[in-house]
């Protein structure tokens, strides 16, 4: 039950004395005056709230153009500082004069060649490349504010730095699953692997992903970072930060500040509520273990090497790696052989291996990439570095000269001229991710031919799901992670024993064999590693049981439970609904809905227990370590439950915590401004940024929406019964924590619209009044002590006098189906 009954109640007393002495037209005169006050109040609202955004998008418009231009000629200036580009403009100029000026211009342009050798490439700036300025494609001149000077105060809230901080950026959706920050290891575009392939998977399920470059950094003095979109979902995070030697360097305090201090600007620009900090590297130990502490986000490492047998890694990793395995949330390891290190240091690592791209793959066609080398085609693509055994390759490519030995990659510091002397192997450098598929499309036999140490040993080669994914057999030397294949893989150790294996696997004609080679990328796919890692994620979090109680509240159940499932991106969480005998279309819904859903559980009452009874139901049922008690008549916005769980989590003497709203009869009501669900979202976000971890102490707070560790619940003994179908409850579970010691607060970052009186509008006045004055009486004499009636903040409108939402106008999103 919400307190805004209260509220209502202690208005009617008040306006039935007031009526005494006031005819009844000059009572219906001020009615209609408040709430034409009341209108033109929202309408300004709204019209500065529409100016407001109109404001930021020309803000962000300008300064966008004004970034293009200032990178644009940075790049070009880079562009002809290059040999590269005076080679062009001498063809450039050559072409002109021998072709477009006719004979005169064939007589200047012999003249000037004969002249090169002596003065070099003069009088090339005619025959430069200009480009227009973006400017003259705008509609009007971005750089003038479109709201005047005094308004703008008022409909802008940000420094002069960040003048668009309340919007997210441009093309970033509000968050509907836990984000997920990647420390990274290499750069998103540099060589596509199990780094990548992780984010991707992540993106496409739904996370917004932002990985922070390793080496693409802002000038210290930009700013602020940038975001760059990378595909659906998944952005790369440019940041403000000298450049950092990730791999043999160390990170100083001042550097672990200045990358904090850029990330936390992303949380709160974004409005980040759950995320996970991936870490790819020990170097960023540091900046984790702070993303942690101050943003509560969950930290994982994942390792994918064994970083003490690397020469190119430094100590700094090798040290901090030490701690990082110890204080992460959770561990992943990529190999059998990095689980075994780790477990003897008594830990707990998850082994998730490396996994293919099944479907990328599967999508090669026949194409002429390869239709000049001669077959048979022995395969390999990959970085060729220190763990290529060279001298194999060689040895097996001279053995075996009627093959072609096909090698895509980029070489790393190695000397592979022995190789390019044989005839019959082909380098053909570097390629994009893209078109590997279709040059594996014409391997007949591909090769692992890695060398054997301790490198390799803990290494899964993530091409060898990506090579069985097209059903090819592959030759590899004896690596540990490798054994568990060798029934759909041939292994070998000498160039005599690769070359026969190559023979045997050149005429396969076993067709059940290529399918199951097919059958086990199949089931390693990258979206089934994900979900793994998904899975364990969601173990890091607490589970939160949300109670709800029902009663005849048909109209409110989709969208209250299509909120629910939109914006809760806190993953471990359950709802109990417990309806009070309905007798309208309420538990047909739930039960429809929960069929679709196993985080739904429904209890049916055949009585009208009550709301404090119907809650108490819920929580024996619940398995949360913590409650959150929510009305029917509810939506719940982007990031609620991290937000609303907060402040319990950074102090263990609250023992309530509430969500805003738009109605209520305390201080849990604020003003708003919006007409629709969307627009209520985005006030809601738009909150979150400007209030993000801020709370404030309440003498009670209404249970619309509010959260009570299951610790706090027990030691209470839930709500009391004997208030009946509703009112006093909320002050008397208060009354109770307050005595026990606990705190009752506000997450002020946390806004939960609110219907208002979903099943107390069903009552007769006369019914409603008796339940009033009889459970206030039941209340005071519990306590002995005289009830006081609630109060908005100052500069919030009482609820009686604020515009009421209803379902019907409101236009509520329903994802359901």
């Amino acid at each position: 039950m919400d307190s805004a009954s209260n509220e209502f109640a202690s208005n009617r007393q008040q306006k039935e004395v007031t009526s005494a002495d006031l005819n009844s037209s000059r009572d219906n005169l001020l009615i209609r005056l408040r709430e034409a006050e009341a209108t033109l109040k929202q309408a300004r609202q709204l019209h500065l709230q529409d100016m407001q955004r109109a404001e930021i998008l020309r803000s962000r418009t300008a300064y966008g153009a004004n970034e293009y231009r200032t990178v644009f000629q940075r790049v070009l200036s880079e562009y002809k500082t290059q040999r590269a580009w005076t080679v062009m403009l001498i063809i450039r100029k050559g072409f002109t004069l021998l072709f477009r000026r006719g004979l005169r211009g064939q007589f200047e342009f012999f003249k000037w060649l004969v002249s090169l050798p002596f003065s070099g490439p003069t009088g090339l700036d005619e025959y430069d490349l200009t480009f227009p300025d973006l400017t003259i494609y705008q509609p009007e001149d971005l750089t003038q504010p479109l709201v005047p000077s005094t308004e703008k105060q008022l409909a802008l809230d940000c420094d002069k730095h960040r003048a668009f901080a309340s919007l997210p950026p441009l093309g970033v959706p509000s968050q509907t699953k836990y984000d997920v920050i990647v420390l990274a290891i290499i750069d998103y575009d540099f060589r596509y692997q199990r780094p990548q392939q992780i984010a991707a998977q992540f993106a496409k399920a739904g996370h917004r992903v932002f990985w922070v470059s390793p080496s693409r950094f802002l000038a210290p003095t930009s700013e602020s970072y940038q975001l760059v979109t990378l595909e659906k979902n998944l952005w790369e995070v440019r940041v403000r930060s000298r450049p950092l030697d990730i791999y043999m360097g160390s990170l100083n305090l001042n550097d672990q500040l200045a990358l904090h201090r850029e990330l936390a600007h992303l949380y709160r620009d974004l409005a980040v509520a759950e995320a996970v900090v991936i870490l790819q590297l020990p170097f960023w130990r540091e900046v984790g273990l702070k993303l942690r502490d101050t943003q509560g986000s969950k930290l994982i490492y994942d390792c994918m090497d064994d970083w003490d047998t690397f020469l190119n890694i430094g100590s700094f990793n090798r040290s901090e790696e030490l701690d990082l395995a110890k204080q992460c949330d959770l561990l992943l390891v990529s190999s059998q052989g990095l689980l075994e290190k780790f477990e003897r240091r008594g830990l707990e690592p998850v082994l998730v291996r490396n996994g293919a791209d099944f479907e990328f793959f599967q999508s090669a066609r026949s194409n002429d990439l390869l239709a000049e080398t001669p077959a048979p085609i022995v395969g390999y693509f990959g970085a060729i570095a220190d763990w290529i055994d060279l001298d194999l390759v060689y040895g097996v490519a001279r053995l075996r000269p009627k093959y072609s030995f096909v090698l895509i990659g980029e070489v790393f510091n190695r000397d592979v001229s022995k190789l390019m002397s044989l005839k019959n192997v082909f380098l053909l450098g570097n390629k994009s991710y893209r078109e590997i598929p279709s040059y594996l499309f014409h391997f007949d036999v591909c090769i692992i031919p890695f060398l054997l140490n301790k490198v390799t040993h803990a290494t899964d080669p993530v091409k060898l799901y990506e090579y069985l994914s097209l059903g090819k057999p592959v030759v590899a030397t004896d690596m540990h992670e490798l054994r568990r294949c060798s029934d759909l893989i041939y292994i070998a150790s000498t160039a005599e024993e690769f070359a026969t294996a190559i023979d045997i696997a050149v005429h396969e004609n076993d067709k059940s064999l290529q399918a199951r080679r097919s059958v086990f990328a199949l089931e390693n796919t990258w979206a089934q590693r994900v979900s793994v890692i998904d899975h364990a994620i969601e173990t890091l979090f607490d589970r939160v049981s949300i109670l709800i109680v029902t009663h005849n509240s048909a109209e409110f159940v989709r969208p209250c439970l299509s909120s629910i499932r939109q914006n809760t991106s806190y993953p471990h969480y359950e709802i109990i609904i417990v309806d009070n005998a309905s007798d309208d279309d309420t538990s047909n819904q739930i039960r429809s809905v929960s069929k679709s859903d196993s985080r739904i559980h429904f209890i049916a009452l055949n009585s009208n227990r009550g709301f404090s009874a119907a809650n108490n139901i819920a929580a024996e049922k619940a398995n949360g370590a913590f409650f959150v008690l929510l009305n029917i008549d509810t939506l719940v916005t982007p990031g609620w439950l991290e937000r609303l769980k907060r402040p319990i989590v950074e102090d263990a003497m609250i023992g309530l915590v509430s969500a805003v709203t738009n109605f209520a009869g305390n201080e849990v009501k604020i003003n708003v401004a919006y007409r629709n669900q969307q627009e209520m979202e985005n006030f809601a976000i738009d909150l979150a940024r400007e209030k993000r971890g801020e709370i404030l102490h309440l003498r009670m707070a209404p249970l619309f929406c509010s959260l009570i560790p299951r610790t706090v619940w027990e030691t209470v003994r839930g709500l009391d019964e004997s208030f009946g179908v509703g009112m006093f409850e909320d002050d008397d579970i208060c009354q109770k924590l307050r005595r026990a010691g606990f705190h009752i607060v506000t997450a002020e970052d946390c806004f939960v619209h609110h219907f208002g009186q979903g099943s107390f509008q069903q009552l007769t006045r006369d019914e409603y009044d008796q339940i009033f004055e009889s459970n206030r009486r039941r209340y005071e004499q519990k306590w002995n002590v005289r009830w006081r009636a609630h109060n908005t903040r100052s500069g919030v409108r009482p609820a009686h006098e604020d515009i009421k939402y209803g379902t019907a106008d409101f236009k509520i999103m329903d994802i359901l189906g």
